[in-house]
């Protein structure tokens, strides 16, 4: 699949492929700055997202949520701010319980403290 993506970009063959693209309003009811997986049309010099139906508010929760866990992980691991990463393990739909985030995340990151020594900073 990643062979036929390069090539349909690199030949501007104007195939249609599934891509995480910044949808720039394809999906109404979504912030058109979102990147989104769904399908575009891929040519040399532009990938074009393909117009979709208006989510259902079931899927547009969800995706709210995994979009403020995204950001609030983004804030995190650029600032070694804890409060943005508790906050995102409680953001994110299948995280852990609110009572065990603090635990879980003193677990990741004293696992991890080699790689995120500006949360121990």
């Amino acid at each position: 699949m990643a062979a036929q993506l390069i090539a349909a970009h690199a030949n501007d063959l104007a195939g249609t492929h599934i891509v995480n693209v910044r949808h720039a309003g394809a999906v109404p009811g979504i912030a058109a700055d979102w990147v989104l997986e769904l399908p575009a049309t891929v040519r040399r010099h532009a990938i074009t997202p393909l117009s979709a139906p208006p989510l259902p508010a079931f899927a547009f929760g969800l995706l709210a949520a995994l979009r403020a866990y995204e950001l609030l992980t983004i804030q995190a691991a650029v600032t070694g701010d804890r409060d943005a990463a508790y906050q995102s393990l409680i953001a994110h739909p299948l995280g852990p319980h609110l009572v065990q985030a603090e635990a879980v995340l003193e677990d990741m990151l004293e696992t991890n403290r080699a790689y995120c020594r500006h949360f121990f900073a």
